[in-house]
């Protein structure tokens, strides 16, 4: 008995823990409709810019998404996918934030043509409790390669 109410106990302090909210919003000079993959970068140390590839040494963050076209609010939480650590085991402070949605995940690679990215590098704030808000707009498709003709 004693184990189950520790175990409860455990469950409903998980749930009250503070969270991460990121606002995704789709810039609508785009006028797409996105499925795929969102992937959020983090960099800690402010002064550089958010990495274009997953740095091990910094959080990153993943979702599905599907026929996205304006607005979403994410709760960046334990049951997103991430590596190497979660939102809720960031450290108070400051963290430069950077998206890119990957829309066609039968390619490999970040920037593909028709993936759509935010680089505007927006400052997210985690306070001492684990709360924190931040709005990342996504504004540029990657265009497809143009082939030259010899």
């Amino acid at each position: 008995m004693k184990i189950i109410q520790t175990l409860l106990s455990c469950l409903f302090v998980l749930q009250l823990q503070a969270q991460v909210t990121i606002h995704l919003t789709l810039d609508s000079s785009l006028h797409k409709t996105l499925s795929g993959r969102v992937y959020i970068y983090t960099q800690s140390d402010t002064a550089k810019p958010v990495p274009n590839q997953p740095d091990p040494t910094q959080p990153m963050f993943a979702f599905q998404i599907k026929e996205w076209k304006d607005k979403i609010t994410v709760a960046l939480n334990n049951q997103l996918d991430h590596m190497p650590v979660n939102f809720s085991s960031l450290k108070p402070g400051y963290y430069k934030i950077a998206g890119i949605i990957d829309a066609d995940p039968t390619e490999r690679g970040s920037f593909n043509p028709g993936n759509v990215y935010a680089r505007n590098n927006v400052l997210l704030h985690v306070n001492e409790k684990g709360e924190g808000e931040a709005t990342l707009r996504f504004t540029s498709v990657v265009p497809a390669k143009q082939f030259r003709e010899n």
